[in-house]
């Protein structure tokens, strides 16, 4: 597998590339020390992240992290990674053309046209052919078995504060958290 330097240098190709493409400059809003380009080991959440610091009230970008999984590139290979590269590039340039965030018909439309992929509840009807099922999930590291039997698969502990409140239990026969069997996977 090549280096996450070698993978990084290839996405600044596509970072160029992406400007003509979407028809945004970014270096005239903002330093070009100001955009960074992570590989992730840790991140395990999603295939990636935009990371935008804009103004409070003019909104103008001020800097920017695009930090991706570095498991996307393990389980789906450097194709994938790029897709979800383009995609959260496509955030920085929804920030800046429109002034927004999120995933909105503006974004959609600059994602197809950037090549980028979008999950399949994002991505909707209209934009089925920017789709993808190569979506990392989060590792289920807890689980909770409630006296009945029914269980939760859980990422992050449930802290013993929320365990111990009244408003936490069982969907199925109404017990409260507390009386759940905690096991780490």
């Amino acid at each position: 597998m090549e280096s996450n330097k070698n993978i990084i240098h290839k996405l600044w190709e596509v970072f160029w590339e992406l400007q003509e493409t979407l028809n945004f400059d970014v270096w005239d809003l903002i330093d070009a020390e100001k955009v960074v380009i992570r590989i992730s080991d840790r991140f395990v959440r999603g295939n990636g992240l935009c990371r935008i610091i804009r103004t409070k009230y003019s909104h103008q970008v001020l800097s920017c992290e695009i930090v991706l999984a570095k498991q996307v590139l393990i389980q789906y290979g450097y194709d994938e990674l790029e897709h979800t590269f383009r995609h959260e590039v496509c955030h920085l340039a929804n920030a800046i053309l429109y002034k927004d965030i999120g995933h909105n018909d503006n974004f959609k439309s600059l994602c197809r046209k950037a090549g980028g992929s979008m999950n399949n509840q994002i991505a909707g009807e209209d934009y089925a052919d920017c789709a993808t099922t190569k979506l990392l999930k989060a590792p289920v590291r807890y689980v909770y078995t409630c006296p009945c039997g029914s269980t939760v698969k859980r990422t992050k502990r449930i802290s013993s504060r929320i365990r111990s409140g009244l408003y936490h239990s069982c969907g199925k026969c109404g017990i409260s958290t507390n009386h759940w069997i905690e096991s780490k996977v």
